[in-house]
């Protein structure tokens, strides 16, 4: 798999929020608040079709701290239940273990540029192509069980039903990258 420069900046702007402009976090930091405080872009956030063609055809990474207050970053393969809801399915990880723990997350998702040419033509607009989602991890409860019942509902082939103990991330906030 060939990385082009914009995944390698997303992996490190992923660790830079989780570290708070790259020193280590302590355990109770919630890492989005001590990213930057303004945002310096003007385009809006991305709506609910730009994060549905992000997180088919893009880069997505969630971002959570481990116990050690240490960031995890992890590519994921998500899908849009509807703008509230981002359904993942995980194999037994850190990640998962670290969205058990704290239930707190942060993704970004973007488009990479195809090509050097069309990086260099979208660089000043890469807000247009990409996001943070500040996200909450649910297992369990009413709301938990609703969603996952809302994929299970509209999933036709049967091995893509959500079992009971895979993470539903709540979407609290969509906003730029930057």
């Amino acid at each position: 798999m060939k990385f082009t420069m914009s995944a390698v900046v997303v992996l490190a702007v992923c660790i830079v929020l989780l570290t708070g402009h790259g020193g280590m976090a302590a355990a109770d930091t919630y890492a989005i608040t001590g990213a930057s405080q303004e945002t310096y872009y003007y385009e809006p956030a991305a709506d609910f079709e730009q994060l549905e063609e992000m997180t088919f055809n893009g880069v997505v990474v969630v971002s959570t701290t481990n116990p050690d207050g240490s960031p995890n970053a992890a590519v994921i393969i998500p899908s849009l239940l509807d703008d509230q809801y981002l359904i993942m399915r995980m194999a037994p990880n850190q990640t998962g273990e670290n969205l058990r723990d704290d239930g707190r997350a942060v993704v970004t998702a973007f488009v990479p540029a195809a090509d050097e040419e069309e990086e260099e033509q979208t660089r000043s607009h890469v807000r247009q192509y990409g996001a943070r989602l500040v996200c909450t991890a649910l297992f369990e409860g009413e709301e938990y069980e609703e969603a996952r019942q809302k994929w299970n509902d509209t999933v036709e082939d049967e091995s893509y039903q959500l079992p009971a103990d895979e993470p539903i991330l709540r979407i609290d906030a969509v906003l730029p990258i930057g």
